[in-house]
């Protein structure tokens, strides 16, 4: 067995260079390949991943949603979908967690709304997403949930180390040693607050 990441099969030094360690992937046939988190396949960087030949493929995913609407892509690339549960369901029998989901809108600073004018649609989505105003949200809705057990997701490491540093809670990135990480996973499961 053999177990990799999306983005260990796809790292390559520079953009002009080849996938480092994808040749070891192409030497042979394959007689399973599983894709965790299938609907990140059809991205541009990851879509290399499905040139590796194997006699059967499975893939899985909770949301099968993409920004870019590319969801049938998936198919194209892995095959036809076989089974799916609705999370609902999956909520109610207990296999997943209670989930409330709401919507924020925070606004922005006028200097950062004319930044955010003059972007191009990529950099649009980073400014929205680092918006320095969101802190002051974070730090509101830690206070309105000190009570529960919270965890901060982010996509952008800058963003979530300030985050880190103006609330002292810990940082989770794959730099972290692993027994570190299960230290501070393990805490929150058992409700023992790491800030």
């Amino acid at each position: 067995m053999t177990i990799a990441t999306y983005q260990m099969l796809t790292y390559r030094k520079s953009k002009q260079e080849p996938f480092v360690h994808m040749d070891l992937f192409n030497k042979r046939d394959w007689g399973l390949i599983v894709y965790d988190e299938v609907h990140l396949l059809p991205a541009p960087v990851f879509r290399v991943t499905a040139d590796i030949q194997a006699t059967r493929r499975l893939g899985l995913t909770a949301t099968l949603v993409r920004e870019d609407g590319r969801e049938e892509d998936v198919f194209s690339l892995v095959g036809p979908k076989r089974y799916e549960m609705p999370w609902k369901e999956l909520e109610q029998d207990g296999w997943i967690a209670s989930v409330e989901c709401v919507e924020l809108r925070v606004g922005m600073s006028e200097g950062d709304m004319e930044q955010y004018r003059a972007a191009g649609e990529r950099e649009k989505m980073k400014l929205a997403s680092m918006n320095p105003a969101k802190l002051g949200v974070v730090e509101k809705l830690m206070e309105a949930h000190a009570s529960d057990p919270i965890l901060i997701i982010g996509q952008y490491l800058e963003q979530l180390h300030h985050i880190a540093e103006a609330t002292g809670a810990p940082i989770i990135t794959g730099e972290m040693p692993l027994n570190k990480r299960e230290t501070l996973y393990d805490g929150f499961r058992k409700g023992i607050s790491a800030c």
